[in-house]
C-alpha cells in the first residue's frame, strides 16, 4: 500500500504540473477560455446571439468577429433595443455553441441589414475595426444580445470565449503544487540513497541475509521505511505529502469563480424606458436638438425643423406657433433653453415605441432675463425606435407635484389602472365641455377651461366639444398612465373644437394671415372656430383625484372638418 500511495502521489503531481501549465498557457493572464473561430453558415451580413445563449452571470464573454474584407462591427445591447434595431433584417441567430467553437442556429428576416450600426446610442458595449474586431461583454444575468455586422458579401467568422476569474492563477497554483510534490519526492529519494555509514566511525559488522531476515520486525506497523522504486519515504513524510496534496486541492477549489446560469423565464423580456442614470444625457441631447431647431427657424422658416426635437401634441403646437409668427411677420424668438431633471416616472416595455414622464425645471439660458425664472413642468418624452432620439410629446406646468416615482419594476400601470384612466379622460372631456368633474382642478386647468369658453364682445354663445387626440391608433393610447407611490399619474391630450357664434347681424372670422397659417377658412358663415390641443395631468389616488396641471395650444387642423 505504501508503494501504491507514493506512486499515486507521483502520478498526480506530474498530472498537476502538466495540466496546470497547459491551462495557464491556454487562458493567459486575462483568464479567458477562447474557442477557435469558425465560418458562419452562408456567411450572413448580420449574426446575432439568441437571448437564451447568454443567460449567465458572473463571467465575461469575449466575442471575436472576422471577415475576409471590409469593416467588422460588434455591439451588445438589450434584446428590446436589438429587436427594434434589426427589425426584419436578414440575420443568422446563433442559439448554440459546440465545444469546438462552431455556432449553430437559424436564419431570420428578409430585408437588408441596418446601416451605420456604430452611430446607434443604445449599445452598452461596442467595437469596430477593419478585418477583425474583439469585444468583451460582462454577463451579469441581465438580458443581453450581441450583434456582429459585416459588409455585404464578406465571408464571416465568429469566435466566442468566456472569462473565468481566477482560472489563470488557479492553473499556476496547480502547476506549482505539482512541482512542489515532485521536488519533495526527489529530495526523499536522494536521502534514501545516502550510505548509512557515511561517517568516519569504526566499521560496523553487517549481519548476513539470514540474520537480517531473522531480526526483521514481524509487525508491519513497526517498519520505518517504505520502499517504492528505490524511494524510501518514512511514515511521517508520506502522510505529510498526502496532506499537502489534499489540502492544496481543497484550497484551490475555492479560488475559482464559475459562471452561473440564469433560470429560464416564460415572461416576455422588457426594458425600462428611461432610468434615473439616463435622464441627464437624455435632456442634454434634447436641449441640443431643440435649441438647434430654434436657431435654424430664426434664419429660415421651415416648420419641419421641429421634427428633430418634438412629436405628437407638442410638435403640432410648435408648427402652428411658427406658422403664425411667420404669417404675421414676427421673427422667431432666439432662445437657448436648458432642462434639469427631477422625478422619473418610467414604465417597462416589451417593444418600441416607448415613453417616460419626467418632472423637469426649464430655464432660459439666453437671453438672460429676470422675467424668465425656471419653471416646473411635467414632460412626456417618446421614442419611436432604438435608433430614434427621445422627442418631447406632451408637456404641462406642474402646479402640483405628483407623488414620488416608483422603481421601474413597479411603475407600469396594470390593465385595470389603464381602464380607470380612460374613464378619467371621459370625465375630463365632460368638464371642459361644460359639465362637472370629481377631479380637484389645478390653477392651470381652470385657466385652460376659461380660455376655451371665453365669451368676447358680440358673442351669442360658445360651444366646446372635445375628443381624444390619438397618440396612437387605439383610444387608450391617447393617454399615458404610470403608477406612483400615491396612485396612478395620467397624462392625456384632448383635441377640443371651440365654436363661437356671434349675435345676430354680426360676423366673426380669422384675419387672412391667421387663416392661412392655421389652414382654417377665413369665415364659416360668420362663425369663428378654433381647434385647440389640451394636455392635462391628473393623479388618481385611493380617495381623491388631483389635477397636476394643464396647457392649451392652438393648432393647425387639416384633419378636422370645420363645417
Amino acid at each position: 500500500m505504501k508503494r501504491l500511495g507514493v506512486w499515486l502521489v507521483g502520478v498526480l503531481a506530474t498530472v498537476a504540473l502538466v495540466v496546470g501549465t497547459v491551462v495557464a498557457v491556454w487562458v493567459g493572464p486575462d483568464d479567458v477560455i477562447a474557442l477557435p473561430q469558425h465560418e458562419v453558415a452562408s456567411s450572413p451580413q448580420v449574426v446575432v446571439t439568441a437571448p437564451t445563449l447568454l443567460a449567465y452571470s458572473g463571467t465575461t464573454l469575449r466575442v471575436t468577429a472576422s471577415a475576409d474584407r471590409g469593416a467588422v462591427f460588434i455591439g451588445a445591447g438589450h434584446p428590446v433595443d436589438v429587436a427594434s434595431y434589426l427589425g426584419d433584417a436578414k440575420r443568422f441567430e446563433a442559439d448554440h455553441v459546440s465545444a469546438s467553437g462552431e455556432v449553430s442556429g437559424r436564419t431570420l428576416g428578409s430585408k437588408g441589414a441596418p446601416t451605420a450600426p456604430e452611430t446607434a446610442t443604445f449599445w452598452s458595449h461596442q467595437a469596430t475595426d477593419e478585418g477583425s474586431a474583439t469585444l468583451d461583454v460582462p454577463l451579469t444575468g441581465a438580458p443581453i444580445q450581441v450583434v456582429m455586422q459585416y459588409v455585404e458579401g464578406a465571408t464571416s467568422q465568429v469566435g466566442l470565449g468566456v472569462a473565468v476569474p481566477g482560472l489563470f492563477r488557479m492553473a499556476l497554483s496547480v502547476a506549482a503544487v505539482g512541482l512542489v510534490l515532485i521536488a519533495v519526492l526527489l529530495v526523499l529519494r536522494r536521502r534514501r540513497r545516502r550510505a548509512p555509514d557515511g561517517g568516519q566511525g569504526p566499521p560496523v559488522e553487517r549481519p548476513t541475509d539470514d540474520a537480517a531476515r531473522a531480526s526483521a520486525p514481524t509487525d508491519a506497523s513497526e517498519s520505518e521505511p517504505g520502499h517504492v522504486a528505490g524511494v524510501v519515504i518514512r511514515r511521517g513524510h508520506q502522510a505529510g505529502v498526502l496532506v499537502l496534496a489534499a489540502s492544496s486541492t481543497f484550497a484551490l477549489s475555492g479560488c475559482l469563480a464559475l459562471p452561473s446560469a440564469v433560470p429560464a423565464s416564460t415572461a416576455p423580456v422588457t426594458k425600462t424606458a428611461v432610468t434615473a442614470e439616463e435622464v441627464t444625457a437624455l435632456l442634454k441631447d434634447y436641449d441640443q436638438r431643440n435649441n438647434a431647431a430654434i436657431a435654424a427657424l430664426a434664419k429660415k422658416f421651415d416648420i419641419k425643423l421641429w421634427d428633430k426635437a418634438d412629436t405628437g401634441p407638442v410638435l403640432a403646437a410648435d408648427r402652428a406657433d411658427s406658422a403664425i409668427e411667420h404669417a404675421v411677420g414676427e421673427p422667431q424668438e432666439k432662445l437657448v433653453l436648458a432642462h434639469a431633471g427631477g422625478q422619473v416616472y418610467s414604465p417597462r416595455f416589451a417593444a418600441y415605441p416607448m415613453w417616460s414622464a419626467l418632472t423637469t425645471k426649464v430655464s432660459q439660458v439666453k437671453p438672460t432675463s429676470d422675467k424668465h425664472s425656471p419653471s416646473d413642468n411635467l414632460r412626456v418624452f417618446s421614442r419611436a425606435s432604438a435608433t430614434a432620439p427621445w422627442r418631447l410629446a406632451q408637456s404641462v406646468p406642474a402646479d402640483v407635484r405628483p407623488a414620488k416615482a416608483l422603481g421601474a419594476g413597479d411603475a407600469t400601470a396594470t390593465t385595470k389602472e389603464v381602464a380607470t384612466s380612460v374613464a378619467l379622460m371621459k370625465d375630463i372631456i365632460g368638464w371642459f365641455e361644460g359639465g362637472s368633474t370629481k377631479v380637484k382642478p389645478s390653477t392651470s386647468m381652470n385657466e385652460v377651461r376659461n380660455r376655451l369658453r371665453d365669451k368676447v364682445e358680440g358673442t351669442a354663445s360658445t360651444a366646446v366639444t372635445c375628443r381624444p387626440y390619438l397618440v396612437r391608433e387605439e383610444p387608450k393610447e391617447s393617454l399615458r398612465a404610470v403608477r406612483t407611490s400615491g396612485g396612478v399619474l395620467t397624462v392625456m391630450t384632448l383635441q377640443c373644437h371651440s365654436v363661437v357664434t356671434p349675435v345676430d347681424g354680426q360676423t366673426m372670422g380669422w384675419k387672412n394671415e391667421y387663416a392661412k397659417a392655421l389652414q382654417y377658412p377665413a369665415s364659416l358663415g360668420g362663425v369663428w372656430t378654433r381647434v385647440v390641443l389640451v394636455t392635462v395631468a391628473v393623479e388618481t389616488q385611493a380617495d381623491k383625484k388631483i389635477g397636476i396641471g394643464a396647457t392649451a395650444d392652438l393648432v393647425r387642423s387639416p384633419d378636422v372638418s370645420l363645417k
